[in-house]
């Protein structure tokens, strides 16, 4: 499995209210179609095109990010077809296509979300690193 092609295909960020007091964020992402994506370079492999939708709300109400997008994630033709019949049949693809896809695609909508965020005076919709420094005290000298 591997990813081939990536792209936005909406963004859109509001920032509804200036922030005060606590904020919860809820980041989500959600299949919203899936096709059989023709790759004419590999042979005996096949593709899906995965279309996405990826929120970040800053609550309450103080904002949202939203990320729409596709995806084509190439794989095995077994396992290309076993994808589109699960997607099919329940709108849900088999767990480890799933897991890789949606990985990958986290990937790509915490970095854009982020500079978003960073543009809207929104705070980071994932939790940075922060360094602590330690006062130390002086040993006593004997």
């Amino acid at each position: 499995m591997a990813l081939i092609g990536f792209n936005f295909t909406k963004i859109n960020v509001e920032k509804k209210k200036p922030i005060k007091g606590g904020i919860k964020i809820i980041n989500n992402i959600n299949f919203t179609d899936i096709k059989e994506a023709k790759v004419n370079f590999i042979d005996k492999k096949t593709a899906l095109n995965v279309e996405f939708v990826f929120t970040c709300k800053f609550e309450p109400g103080f904002g949202l990010i939203e990320l729409k997008g596709n995806a084509i994630e190439l794989l095995e033709d077994a396992a290309t077809k076993e994808a589109l019949a699960k997607w099919k049949k329940d709108k849900k693809l088999p767990s480890a296509i799933a897991q890789k896809i949606l990985n990958s695609l986290l990937n790509k909508c915490y970095v854009e979300s982020l500079i978003l965020s960073n543009s809207m005076n929104l705070p980071s919709p994932v939790p940075l690193p922060k360094i602590k420094t330690a006062v130390r005290k002086a040993k006593p000298k004997k």
